[in-house]
């Protein structure tokens, strides 16, 4: 008997990778294929690369941002064996919401066509109509004690107050390779049930890929 699926929408909410690539153009291909109005942060510096900037952890001489969004850049050195310019991408759900998916999977096949492609952290959320109970308030404790879910141990539940009201359910640890958030979710006016799914190191680049 064919399984049913429920319905269900699918989009990609949070994307972070790193990749080196020969050209030193990869900003504005990457600005050139998302289609947003990226701005460099530092660009009212006299030489960026003299002034390098902070982000994931690692120095950039070029950061360009669109609400909250990065892109950077290290340079090949000038002078020595390493030829290739080093990228990062860390794009957030609400940037991801205004692409459509073509350009996400473009993004990410132009990048992995280059050197050394780190894939660091990919969301994949899944909302759901709402259903009776609500996904945030069934036994996930049960399920976990139960066994009746491979791989997670934990679970977390916060009740929300002030501006969101509701439930969140935690499955896993945050610094695991999977992790999950479980809540109700308000979108243009209409409630769903979400989950997200929030995938780092080899999980996030078995997606990616």
């Amino acid at each position: 008997m064919p399984t049913k699926f429920l319905d269900r929408k699918v989009r990609v909410d949070w994307l972070r990778f790193q990749f080196k690539s020969e050209l030193s153009n990869g900003i504005s291909e990457i600005i050139k294929t998302l289609g947003l109005p990226f701005q460099r942060k530092n660009e009212s510096l006299p030489d960026a690369k003299n002034n390098d900037m902070l982000a994931l952890n690692k120095l950039w001489h070029e950061i360009y941002e669109y609400e909250g969004s990065l892109i950077g850049i290290n340079y090949a050195p000038s002078a020595g064996v390493e030829n290739f310019h080093r990228y990062f991408v860390d794009l957030s759900g609400k940037t991801l919401a205004k692409l459509e998916f073509h350009k996400i999977q473009s993004l990410l096949f132009w990048t992995q066509s280059h050197y050394e492609f780190i894939a660091n952290r990919i969301d994949v959320a899944l909302d759901f109509p709402v259903g009776c109970p609500r996904l945030s308030l069934r036994f996930w404790e049960k399920f976990v004690e139960d066994r009746l879910l491979s791989h997670y141990r934990t679970v977390r539940r916060i009740m929300n107050v002030g501006s969101r009201h509701g439930t969140t359910v935690y499955l896993g640890s945050r610094e695991s390779d999977r992790f999950i958030r479980i809540y109700d979710k308000n979108i243009d006016g209409v409630e769903f049930d979400r989950i997200e799914l929030e995938l780092k190191r080899f999980r996030a680049l078995t997606v990616m890929r």
